[in-house]
């Protein structure tokens, strides 16, 4: 009990100790009281602090403020006045933990100090303007040194023992100042104390690299400019590398103008760069606002180049070195030229010296690199004499270049008739492309004939006005006869019969507008009403190239009833035009959305009932998104807006007499409801246009409800090309880099191995149904694409039974989604299974598919962790939510 006792003593009497203030001792007294009086001029001046851990001291002394650490000793063989001030000493783990003593140092001649200087006081801060350095001194107070009294916002503090303290300086505040006291009755004026504010800044410096980017070539010497701004010299500059590399640099010149800004110019200098500093340079600027940066790009080469690229409005033919431009309009032609060392020289050859319809004018500037430059030459209102060699050449200290252009000018045929002798007529017309003649005869005084002709081309040259001539022999005759020369050739007859209507969509680069079609077919006089595909002057080559390359796609398919069908192109004498047919439906997306609540209107009792699980019990969460959402497909492959909304819906019947198929219902109105049916049709259609690609070797990689298109009759067409690919000589197409994918219905392997067949598309097909069946729903709903979303594809789980599937066609679905590519149905089969359900089969309207299907085994597994992870019922998402593409 006693030893209990004596431990617990022991540690009341440790904890005491460790929590004690520190001791201040003075030449190694213990101080005891809180203020002490020293003589100036003392020689012995030790000031020591001890505590039970790592002590320091902090002190108002104007000798000892600018030290950033003192230690736990002070000390002086020669103490002075500026030595008065307040000593604290504390633990530097505890620093409210502390002692303290004030210490005048008394001097006779001077009762008050001041600190030596004060430098730039920022704006805000707070300064000790004086000291008294005896105690019995009266009267502490400050005024300006001119006399006046101090600032009326001015705040400040005095104490005989803290002295007089400023509060929070504005910059209205800098003067020169003095404190005075008395001291027996004598008044005392301290020494002069300026104080300058500086502004607190609210912004960055400024800095600018005036060079966007630089060319060096290996060995050259590279010097980089930086120049920066600010309104004091209180800033900072650095210079960085993209590989993080911290960069030495200097300051070429410091400038003061008459705003009061500070002027650096920091260069980075290279003398000799190698291939590894291609990259981007960097210089920063701080001060206490913040930072700013400025960056430029250096690329190094391993030799001088120098390209010449042309730049032509999509409205011109470029064939190779060949343009053509209808007579009378304008005609320019931009080269780009990207070319190190710098061009020092170009100019044009053009074949008319003297042709004062010419301007040429030459435009330099620096993009990316520096090296970019670009020339025009603009022809006004060509006319047919200036076809012929247009060249533009360009000179640098290293390397010349030409490029030349072979224009040539439409021209509308003109007609000269004569009498080669009395039974030989002659007519001659010249234009380009070269005429053709038509000689027509017919009896007595007409204003139009019929008759033979014989054309011969006598000057077939193709960079010039083709000029023909052709002859006709009359048979000795008595009558009155009348013959006519027509001439004629084909410039503008192509883009002539359509009449151009609404846009239906648009995007950056292209636009798809409704056009009407005079004599597509054999009659000259019908119209067809089609879609127009066409570039928009924005557009660059790699778009000009993608709409060919979607054209030759089209052309290299053929025709089917379940593909959006080429009917023309114009690929000459103007821009690029594709023309498809026309879909007056949109995408099959919206117009599930637009249909779905007709179609539950028009469930009848049993399956389906609100009594069925599958039907929501709040009917009104499918709306006609159409009204409020105006998204039409009419082309055979643009993703677009449009301005055309669907009317609302409302609940019909389809009238008895007009089958599944017909002509009958109006897209202008589209009353008819939707049934399974419909939805069954839709599915067999898209299925039929799927195997009709895989015959022909072409996968498609981006089957989706947005990417079927209905027409006339609701039948479903596929479209949207632009991702398909010709898999004849591969049937694994690999893509490579990053690219924007529908990753929600791709299949594992495209997924994983950017790997695409035509079982990549069956799977797709898949996502495709479960989109039809749950009438325009978006697959996963409401689960995003990220890690877990791939784990759960890779291991299997699949979304659960749509809402208005049958269970036959939930059966395809899963076989869709076969983990395994090739135990996959082919689309033939998937046809096959779903004309079964067809109700115009002469057997039952439904049939189990897996009693007619091989044995497969479950194609894909389900469990519980699927089905939750999966199938998170909630707010509908949008039609194009941003995860449907994901970069691979």
């Amino acid at each position: 009990m006693l030893f209990l006792a004596l431990l617990l003593g022991i540690m009341v009497c440790c904890t005491a100790q460790e929590q004690s203030p520190p001791v201040i001792k003075l030449n190694s007294v213990v101080l005891r009281e809180a203020v002490w009086t020293i003589p100036v001029g003392t020689s012995s001046f030790t000031l020591t602090c001890e505590g039970y851990s790592t002590v320091t001291w902090s002190t108002t002394a104007f000798k000892l403020m600018r030290k950033t650490r003192l230690g736990s000793v002070i000390t002086t063989r020669h103490l002075t006045v500026d030595y008065t001030g307040t000593y604290k000493c504390m633990y530097e783990n505890q620093p409210d933990l502390l002692s303290e003593v004030h210490i005048y140092v008394k001097d006779p001649h001077n009762i008050l100090v001041t600190p030596r200087t004060l430098g730039d006081v920022k704006e805000g801060s707070d300064v000790l303007l004086c000291q008294l350095t005896n105690p019995i001194a009266t009267d502490l107070s400050v005024r300006m040194a001119n006399g006046d009294p101090t600032p009326p916002d001015m705040n400040y503090t005095v104490n005989p023992k803290r002295g007089i303290l400023i509060r929070y300086l504005l910059t209205s505040h800098s003067a020169d100042y003095v404190c005075s006291a008395k001291i027996n009755g004598v008044t005392k004026v301290s020494k002069v104390v300026p104080i300058f504010v500086i502004q607190s800044l609210r912004f960055p410096p400024s800095v600018l690299i005036e060079v966007n980017g630089y060319v060096r070539i290996v060995g050259e010497q590279l010097l980089i400019p930086c120049i920066t701004s600010n309104p004091n010299h209180f800033y900072n500059v650095t210079w960085k590398h993209s590989s993080l590399k911290v960069l030495d640099f200097s300051h070429k010149m410091i400038q003061e103008d008459q705003s009061n800004q500070v002027h650096i110019t920091s260069s980075v200098t290279i003398p000799a760069v190698a291939m590894s500093h291609t990259g981007n340079f960097t210089c920063t600027v701080m001060n206490e606002a913040g930072f700013n940066s400025s960056t430029t790009y250096l690329q190094v080469v391993d030799k001088p180049y120098m390209r010449l690229i042309p730049r032509l409005s999509p409205d011109l033919y470029l064939n190779g070195s060949l343009v053509e431009v209808n007579e009378g309009e304008n005609l320019e032609i931009n080269i780009q030229i990207e070319a190190y060392p710098q061009i020092k020289e170009q100019w044009w050859d053009i074949p008319m010296s003297h042709n004062h319809n010419i301007s040429t004018h030459d435009d330099t500037w620096a993009v990316r690199f520096n090296n970019r430059y670009e020339s025009s030459l603009l022809l006004q209102r060509v006319r047919s004499e200036e076809r012929g060699q247009y060249t533009l050449h360009t000179r640098s200290t290293c390397l010349n270049g030409s490029i030349t252009f072979n224009v040539q000018v439409y021209q509308k045929p003109s007609a000269k008739v004569r009498l080669k002798n009395v039974t030989t007529l002659t007519c001659t017309s010249s234009g380009y492309p070269a005429p053709t003649i038509l000689w027509y005869q017919c009896p007595g005084i007409q204003n139009t004939c019929d008759g033979d002709n014989d054309t011969v081309e006598v000057q077939p040259l193709l960079t010039s006005t083709m000029a023909v001539q052709s002859e006709l022999t009359l048979s000795p005759s008595s009558m009155e006869v009348t013959v006519e020369c027509v001439t004629f050739n084909l410039v503008g007859k192509e883009r002539d019969i359509f009449v151009l209507r609404q846009i239906l969509g648009a995007g950056a680069f292209g636009k798809v507008v409704e056009a009407t079609a005079y004599g597509l077919g054999t009659d000259d006089n019908m119209t067809t009403r089609v879609a127009v595909k066409m570039l928009k002057p924005s557009a660059h080559s790699e778009e000009r190239e993608a709409l060919m390359s979607e054209l030759k796609i089209l052309s290299h398919l053929g025709s089917h009833d379940n593909i959006v069908n080429l009917l023309g192109a114009c690929t000459q004498g103007g821009p690029m035009l594709m023309i498809t047919e026309y879909c007056s439906y949109g995408d099959l997306l919206n117009f599930l959305h637009g249909k779905a609540k007709l179609f539950l209107y028009s469930i009848p009792s049993g399956p389906g009932t609100p009594e069925d699980p599958r039907v929501p019990e709040n009917r009104d969460h499918y709306k006609n998104t159409c009204a409020q959402e105006s998204r039409v497909r009419s082309d055979s492959g643009i993703s677009c807006s449009s301005s055309d909304n669907f009317l609302d819906m409302h609940p019909a019947q389809r009238p008895k007499h007009c089958p599944m198929g017909s002509l009958c219902e109006d897209p202008e109105t589209g009353t008819w409801s939707l049934d399974i049916e419909d939805l069954l049709r839709f599915s067999s259609q898209v299925a039929q246009g799927m195997d009709f690609l895989a015959s022909k070797n072409c996968i498609h990689r981006d089957v989706a409800a947005r990417n079927v298109l209905l027409t006339d009759g609701r039948v479903a067409k596929i479209c949207d090309f632009g991702l398909a690919r010709d898999i004849e000589n591969d049937s694994n197409y690999v893509v490579k880099g990053n690219a924007r994918l529908p990753v929600k219905w791709m299949a594992p392997e495209s997924i994983f191995e950017c790997v695409y067949t035509v079982k990549s598309d069956v799977w797709s097909y898949g996502i495709l149904l479960w989109e039809i069946f749950s009438l325009g729903k978006s697959p996963y709903p409401n689960v995003v694409v990220d890690t877990r979303f791939y784990k759960l594809i890779k291991d299997g789980c699949y979304m659960s039974q749509p809402d208005f599937a049958p269970p036959e066609i939930y059966t395809i679905m899963k076989m869709c989604w076969n983990l395994e590519p090739t135990e996959r149905p082919t689309f033939s089969t998937i046809g096959q299974l779903i004309q079964r359900l067809l109700p115009d089969q002469p057997d039952h309207t439904y049939r189990n598919v897996q009693d007619k299907t091989p044995q497969q085994g479950d194609p894909a597994k389900t469990n519980g962790d699927c089905d939750q992870t999966l199938n998170q019922e909630g707010e509908e998402e949008p039609l194009m939510k941003k995860n449907n593409y994901q970069f691979c």
